[in-house]
């Protein structure tokens, strides 16, 4: 378990922490999304979790699918926690995959409604830094959904294992010392809160 998801355990006794494996040998980029909205569904229709009190986290296709499932399926989900998101292989993409990317990230920004923090690093193999320019102007209606970018120099403060590659930085314990009071806690914090606003008014 990376670092910096074991710290929300550990350091808030109300969060429960699932971890989704995909057992399938190949999936598409769409596919992501759709496991993580079968999850939702489990707990909303299984548990009777709302909506609101659903954090989704993930990293590179999980990050992606996860922006993806609250853009266009759950827009009142409590937050996302998208780590590198993307998932449309690695550099250099073809002419036909930038532009299908571009159009996938300004839908994403034209959709957006959640709260969160979206984390992008210099020298990810699998995407541009340009690729998000201009995200968060473009994602009006979505004030509190932030862009960590990370610099090279930053990346390689953080992960010990990200000479070659920052893709992986989130898994580093240095990434999670560094991040998670700033960026991911406050999300925790604002669910909660807003779980207790509900509670105070129902009753």
């Amino acid at each position: 378990m990376p670092s910096i998801l074991q710290l929300a355990v550990d350091r808030n006794p109300d969060v429960v922490l699932f971890s989704q494996v995909r057992n399938a040998s190949r999936l598409e980029r769409t596919h992501h999304g759709d496991y993580i909205e079968a999850a939702v569904e489990r707990f909303r229709r299984r548990d009777g979790v709302p909506l609101e009190n659903i954090i989704l986290v993930g990293q590179s296709c999980g990050g992606w699918g996860s922006l993806q499932a609250a853009a266009f399926t759950y827009p009142r989900v409590g937050g996302v926690v998208a780590f590198a998101p993307t998932c449309h292989g690695q550099l250099p993409h073809s002419s036909e995959v930038k532009r299908a990317r571009e159009s996938e990230i300004a839908q994403l920004a034209a959709r957006a409604r959640f709260p969160g923090v979206i984390f992008l690093y210099e020298g990810d193999s699998y995407y541009d830094l340009a690729d998000w320019a201009g995200f968060e102007a473009r994602a009006r209606r979505a004030p509190d959904l932030k862009i960590a970018r990370l610099a090279r120099g930053r990346v390689l403060e953080v992960c010990a294992r990200c000479a070659r590659d920052s893709h992986g930085a989130m898994s580093d314990a240095r990434f999670g010392a560094a991040f998670f009071a700033s960026h991911v806690q406050p999300l925790i914090d604002q669910v909660r809160e807003r779980i207790r606003a509900r509670a105070a008014r129902s009753g």
